[in-house]
């Protein structure tokens, strides 16, 4: 985690965004045209070794990202979903996210942002008094108190939230994001890849 002194993460996006380079040049090396991985491989691949870089510590950077530090994330991951997919470079952001099933960095970052905060309120969580604690008027920048209307109908007007109720509101509201758009070609969503697409060659006939 790299801070700066208005605790906007630049610098920290920056370095996220060299490692998912370094992690894209694996994902090429990988994805031979006549040789390479399956692409549910190459997506688990970047999952573990790419999109891992953006989920560390996401609940605190992510609410106080610019929106040009996003854009630069989210080129990044276009460019190893290109690789995953074998996609040319006029292919729609919307369509790589569709077929590989993988969410934007900024929902997901977001995501686990809202997971993190319904953990925090939890009863005798740690963090609970530091998330439930009102702003003291001075002009902070944002935090992930911003996201707590989004969690506000799991606790139903209660102060906390019982251990039993976490994993299934989580679960709640991981099913619950749908942010893929309708395609543009289609005017509307996609059909589901067909199971047989995993058996394919790799090698073009």
């Amino acid at each position: 985690m790299n801070f700066d002194p208005l605790f906007g993460f630049a610098t920290h996006a920056e370095k996220m965004n060299d490692k998912k380079r370094d992690r894209n040049r694996v994902l090429k090396a990988l994805a031979g045209s006549t040789w390479g991985k399956d692409k549910e491989t190459l997506a688990t691949t970047y999952k573990a070794i790419g999109r891992s870089t953006a989920n560390y510590a996401a609940p605190v950077w992510s609410p106080c990202l610019s929106e040009t530090k996003w854009r630069d994330l989210q080129t990044a991951q276009n460019a190893a979903l290109r690789t995953i997919t074998g996609c040319h470079m006029m292919t729609h952001p919307d369509h790589l996210h569709q077929e590989t099933e993988i969410l934007p960095v900024r929902d997901h970052c977001q995501l686990l942002t809202r997971q993190y905060l319904l953990g925090c309120m939890v009863e005798g969580h740690p963090n609970y008094a530091a998330v439930c604690r009102p702003r003291n008027g001075r002009n902070i920048r944002h935090d992930l108190r911003e996201f707590l209307p989004d969690i506000g109908h799991f606790l139903d007007e209660r102060p906390y939230l019982s251990s039993v109720e976490l994993r299934p509101a989580i679960s709640e509201l991981h099913n619950a994001i749908d942010n893929y758009r309708d395609n543009i070609v289609l005017g509307g969503r996609p059909p589901p890849i067909d199971a047989s697409e995993t058996s394919l060659p790799v090698e073009a006939a």
